[in-house]
């Protein structure tokens, strides 16, 4: 009656675990003077009473008014030097974050400890990057020697060393599958102009129509990191994926537009990359920049000589463009001992 099935495997009968099974079982059991052990019951564990760290959002709170004028003045200020609108937006989310740590302490009585405790609390307990940390550092000393003459000397602020690490790199027939598997016109095109003229993702994205020379095959990027223009030649290959995605698309303003003629947007740049690594089976860690780097190491391994590298990459130090020199395979290959 109580729908019992047997286990060859426990050996042993099991049943429905409900209440009345249990009345069922008791009440048989009563007359053989079997005692009812109590149920286990389950160990609840302690409480973990350690704070969690907060992370930057999370002083991102209503300043005072003073404050609020401190930030608008330094707005003011990041124009008027012309950093790029991406530095602009980054320097005052890390500005507003550190005084709404230090919050109420008004912004000229703030001292070095105030930012080591936050780079502790924040930057180190949420284990946030080196470069997150140099930058937030950058936009600080900016802050209080051009807005807010604080109580410490700014030049105590030491950033972190940088972390120095090698670039991934696809090599020629990974680039080769990529391009393959990526058979939309437009895409295949973003992806080859970065490729085939080392370009940055924020530079490919500013292209214009007019920054394409069909009869020079050259590409004139304008306002690249720095504000540094330059020319960059294309390839046959790369002018041809152009020019078929051109006479399918007919763009009106930027070379590769997104909806309603607006600027194409970064994150589709990266979706798309994505994509087509899935499709050719490319387990590296890729990013659009990877593609930058590529182009600078296969045409090392063609013999280009560095001065031109650094010169198509657009890199005022040659010392920048030396990293190449560690990852071209084919030169360490061919090398005699």
């Amino acid at each position: 009656s109580m729908g019992g099935r047997y286990s060859r495997t426990l050996s042993c009968w099991y049943v429905l675990y409900s209440e009345e099974n249990i009345k069922y079982i008791k009440d048989h059991l009563s007359t053989y003077n079997i005692t009812w052990l109590p149920e286990e019951q389950p160990e609840v564990k302690p409480k973990n009473t350690q704070r969690m760290a907060k992370g930057a959002a999370d002083y991102r709170i209503a300043l005072s008014e003073e404050q609020e004028q401190e930030i608008a003045l330094y707005s003011q200020y990041l124009r008027v030097q012309r950093y790029s609108k991406s530095t602009q937006e980054a320097y005052l989310t890390f500005l507003r974050s550190f005084l709404g740590f230090c919050s109420p302490k008004r912004s000229a009585y703030i001292t070095l400890s105030d930012v080591h405790r936050y780079n502790y609390e924040v930057v180190i307990k949420n284990n946030y990057s080196i470069s997150y940390q140099r930058q937030f550092i950058s936009a600080i000393k900016l802050f209080f020697n051009y807005v807010v003459h604080c109580s410490f000397n700014t030049d105590e602020l030491e950033r972190p060393r940088k972390t120095k690490r090698l670039p991934v790199v696809l090599n020629k027939e990974e680039i080769r599958q990529l391009l393959v598997c990526t058979t939309n016109d437009k895409h295949k095109a973003i992806l080859s102009t970065i490729y085939g003229a080392g370009l940055r993702l924020g530079e490919v994205l500013n292209l214009r129509i007019n920054d394409i020379d069909a009869n020079r095959m050259q590409i004139h990027v304008r306002s690249g990191k720095g504000r540094k223009d330059r020319y960059v030649k294309m390839s046959k290959a790369n002018m041809l994926v152009v020019q078929r995605y051109l006479n399918v698309y007919a763009p009106y303003r930027y070379l590769f537009e997104g909806p309603k003629q607006n600027r194409y947007s970064p994150s589709s740049v990266r979706n798309i990359l994505k994509r087509g690594c899935e499709k050719a089976g490319i387990s590296k860690r890729v990013t659009p920049h990877t593609l930058r780097h590529s182009y600078a190491t296969h045409l090392l391994e063609l013999g280009v000589d560095l001065r031109y590298v650094q010169a198509f990459l657009g890199y005022r130090k040659p010392e920048t463009t030396m990293i190449y020199t560690h990852i071209s395979s084919e030169k360490v290959d061919n090398m005699v001992n």
